[in-house]
């Protein structure tokens, strides 16, 4: 390794595989000097390959990872700088290459070194904190409004290679953005991505899109952004090729799917970012919702304990609370009596602090022949987010409760 570029690349491949594997804390300590020497000899197979074991030692948990966390970090550092001396006018492909798969490699590392949300509702509160604040403040959309302007200019004229490399170096600090705001605190909401709720409020498609951004554990759907506009930026400018313009339309497909869904500010209506809107829409105070529902299917009705429903934030999305007493109030209309008018009465409870518990009972209404089809189904959608919806026929004057239990918000 330490002679001049004399002999194979495979060999120094070989090299390299057989000392991350057998003793990695070596490796790690010499990785600077490794890179130099792929540097020095313009071998992209040895950069590749040094760069390979230490993705590979980062897919690791990171208490499981077999060399010092500190010495990496400080090794990827050194690599960095020393790449960042090497770029600039005339600087060759491993060097490009390699400044910027270091970069990528460090923000992984600090990913992993970021403590983890400890439940679904600390990755909530996290993703208003850390994502919700930053695009209402417009700090997260002008670099990948950037990167895709300079795709979608990319059918009208070969940019210069200056605009590549910035479109680039966007897309790096846009994906640790999205990387540490987003997708590490999304790692705890699995279930309520693949809820039912999400599926009806993102689509189908979307639904899967969020869950393959978190399903490994180094976000390889950045990676894989990163490596598509590498690709575009390196390749022969070709618009009239059908290859070209197939990897044009899908780099330009992903970069609108992040921005329409992490970091969009103004999308149509005043409406924000999809999954920054759904982050929004929770925790809810159910009173105000509750009886803007009810009033609005004109049902006169009366609260119990109404201070209790006006004073405590639940975690649930304010449309699936509308949607769960619209359904309740509907209900209510089409079992009623012939000539019946139902009287209702809504109730609000907690049980030990943790749990709201909002009771609709009301009158003059019939068993229905099938019961609980629509009662299923929106229990469905509340479970992710620790919520329930069951229904009773009761005996007397009140003949039906509806009981919805909603976790109380605890935030951090």
């Amino acid at each position: 390794m330490r002679r001049s570029q004399t002999g194979h690349a495979w060999f120094r491949t070989q090299v390299v595989m057989v000392l991350a594997a057998a003793a990695p804390e070596i490796f790690v300590d010499l990785l600077p000097k490794l890179v130099a020497r792929a540097v020095a000899i313009d071998e992209r197979e040895l950069s590749d390959q040094l760069f390979l074991e230490c993705h590979r030692l980062l897919r690791r948990p990171l208490e499981d990872i077999p060399a010092d966390h500190a010495a990496m970090r400080l090794a990827l550092i050194r690599c960095r700088d020393r790449l960042e001396n090497l770029s600039g006018p005339g600087e060759t492909a491993v060097v490009r290459k390699s400044f910027g798969v270091v970069k990528e490699l460090l923000a992984v590392l600090e990913a992993k070194a970021k403590p983890r949300p400890r439940n679904p509702q600390h990755g909530w509160w996290l993703l208003r904190e850390d994502l919700s604040r930053h695009v209402q403040a417009h700090r997260m959309e002008a670099s990948l409004l950037r990167v895709r302007d300079y795709v979608e200019d990319l059918v009208f004229a070969q940019p210069p290679e200056a605009r590549g490399m910035e479109a680039l170096a966007d897309w790096e600090s846009c994906s640790t953005q999205l990387c540490q705001r987003a997708l590490v605190n999304m790692t705890v909401l699995h279930d309520i991505i693949a809820g039912d709720y999400v599926s009806d409020r993102v689509g189908r498609h979307d639904q899967r899109l969020l869950l393959a951004g978190i399903s490994d554990a180094d976000f390889s759907e950045l990676r894989l952004v990163h490596d598509r506009l590498e690709d575009m930026v390196e390749r022969t400018w070709a618009p009239d090729d059908l290859d070209w313009q197939r990897e044009h339309r899908e780099l330009l497909t992903r970069l609108r799917w992040w921005h329409r869904m992490f970091t969009a500010t103004h999308l149509d209506k005043g409406r924000t970012a999809v999954f920054v809107e759904l982050v929004d829409s929770a925790p809810v105070v159910p009173g105000p919702r509750v009886d803007r529902v009810v009033q609005g299917a004109g049902v006169e009705f009366k609260t119990l304990r109404r201070e209790i429903g006006d004073q405590t934030e639940v975690f649930c999305p304010a449309p699936l609370l509308a949607e769960v007493v619209t359904h309740v109030i509907a209900n209510i209309r089409q079992h009623r009596r012939p000539s019946a008018t139902p009287g209702v009465r809504v109730e609000y409870g907690l049980s030990e602090g943790r749990r709201l518990l909002l009771t609709i009972r009301n009158t003059a209404t019939d068993p229905s022949t099938h019961p609980g089809h629509g009662l299923r189904t929106l229990d469905d959608k509340l479970r992710p987010f620790g919520g329930s919806i069951t229904g009773t026929p009761l005996e007397g004057e009140w003949t039906f409760a509806t009981e919805i239990g909603l976790p109380v918000w605890q935030g951090v």
